[in-house]
């Protein structure tokens, strides 16, 4: 297990901690302007599934 001083635990923790807010965040962005693109909200889920991505692979290299 890694120290949990190193600089991928702390972006892991970061990135974790981070995750709830950004995804209320896009959901509110979609709610709102849903109507101007269904685009919108394609965009949205892919970013917060890269995000996702991303701590999950923080996560995993950090073993």
């Amino acid at each position: 297990m890694a120290d949990k001083n190193s600089p991928l635990a702390v972006i892991r923790q970061h990135v974790w901690k981070a995750a709830p807010g950004a995804g209320i965040i896009l959901a509110g962005h979609w709610y709102r302007y849903r109507h101007l693109d269904q685009m919108d909200a394609l965009f949205a889920a892919i970013v917060f599934i890269s995000y996702l991505a991303l701590a999950s692979w923080l996560a995993w290299h950090e073993q």
